[in-house]
């Protein structure tokens, strides 16, 4: 749709995949490039950044675009505390953990979140690491009551991620929707997710009136 294009700002989305948003769904996908697309974004898939130069983008050597603003999004590592006398087992930089999250060989230590290296890796997301702290204090206290600890089993409550302002796309209940609706639910759960309700009236009014001003298109610099 033409009418949120911007003569002002042109937009590239560079990745050296063949594809966006690689942890969700195909329809998922596809939906939020479609979407990036109608609204003036250039997508480069399959391109990798050879260097970054002031004011320039190097693309495999061969092509140069000239931008104002740089935001590199190179991906998650996490930091990784160091433990004296011991080299814990890594999976791509990530400590290695059993089925209770305790790190390999060290039954006291509980390694949660984006350190958590599972045999089967987990989506980098905030309510993994929130359900896995959830688990972790529950086998802590189990621990000190010498019962027997629980292996933890991930259950997703749903993935969403925000395409821009009215469009959402993601899963829920194993129905995939995007557009308006699952902007709201995405809003919604987000604006829930915040610990004291001053904090959410505060959010909630602040985004009220995004509702009826313009994007603020300023020039970055």
């Amino acid at each position: 749709n033409k009418k949120y294009k911007s003569p002002e700002t042109t937009v590239y989305l560079i990745s050296a995949g063949p594809e966006i948003l690689k942890p969700f769904n195909t329809k998922i996908r596809e939906s939020a490039e479609e979407h990036l697309r109608e609204i003036g974004v250039s997508i480069m898939l399959g391109v990798s950044v050879s260097s970054v130069e002031s004011g320039v983008i190097n693309l495999d050597g061969r092509k140069t675009i000239t931008v104002g603003t740089i935001i590199w999004a190179g991906g998650v590592v996490p930091t990784v505390p160091r433990f004296f006398q011991m080299e814990p087992e890594n999976v791509e930089g990530r400590l290695s953990v059993g089925q209770f999250l305790q790190m390999k060989g060290q039954n006291n230590i509980f390694v949660l979140g984006d350190s958590a290296g599972l045999e089967t890796p987990l989506p980098l997301l905030a309510q993994v690491a929130v359900a896995q702290s959830k688990f972790v204090a529950r086998n802590i206290i189990a621990g000190v009551e010498n019962l027997p600890l629980s292996p933890f089993v991930y259950k997703p409550k749903g993935n969403f991620v925000s395409i821009g302002q009215w469009f959402a796309a993601g899963e829920i209940f194993g129905m995939t929707i995007y557009g308006k609706l699952a902007w709201w639910i995405w809003r919604t759960t987000y604006l829930f997710n915040f610990a004291s309700w001053e904090k959410r009236l505060k959010i909630a009014f602040e985004w009220s009136l995004n509702l009826f001003l313009p994007r603020d298109t300023t020039k970055l610099s």
